[in-house]
C-alpha cells in the first residue's frame, strides 16, 4: 500500500517545483514520516514486513511515496488506518526536518519550525 510522504493535512514537496530539488526534499519527508509513525502509532502488527520508498512517474516528473510491505489482516489494516489519521508533523517531525534542511519557506509558505512552540 502506497502513503503520502506527510501526514495529511501537511503540505509536500511538490514535482516540478524549480525553488527546490523536490526529490531530495520528498525524501526527506519520507524519513520523517516513518519516523512520526514509530513514534505516535502503536508498533505495527504481525504481518508488517517493510517499509520501502517507491519512486511514481509523473507528468511533470518523479514523486515519491511510502509504501508499506504487509501481509493482509484485519490487525494490520486497522494499523494502516491508524497511520493514515495522522494530520500534522509534531515537534520531534519538524526538528528533524529542520536538521535535515527542510525548505519550509518554499514548500509550506511559512517557517513552521519557529511556529512549534514545543521547539521554541
Amino acid at each position: 500500500m502506497d502513503l503520502e510522504a506527510t501526514p495529511n493535512a501537511e503540505a509536500c514537496a511538490q514535482v516540478g517545483a524549480v525553488l527546490y530539488d523536490w526529490i531530495s526534499q520528498q525524501r526527506i519527508e519520507i524519513a520523517a514520516f516513518k519516523d512520526l509513525v514509530a513514534r505516535t502509532v502503536r508498533k505495527p502488527p504481525a504481518g508488517f514486513i517493510s517499509w520501502s520508498t517507491q519512486r511514481n512517474p509523473h507528468d511533470f516528473g518523479t514523486y515519491l511515496s511510502l509504501r508499506c510491505h504487509y501481509i493482509e489482516s484485519d490487525a494490520m489494516e486497522n494499523w494502516l488506518d491508524d497511520v493514515s489519521q495522522i494530520e500534522n508533523w509534531d515537534a520531534a517531525a519538524l526538528q528533524y526536518l529542520n536538521d535535515h534542511k527542510y525548505a519550509f519557506e518554499e514548500i509550506l509558505g511559512e517557517d513552521r519550525l519557529y511556529q512549534s512552540p514545543k521547539l521554541q
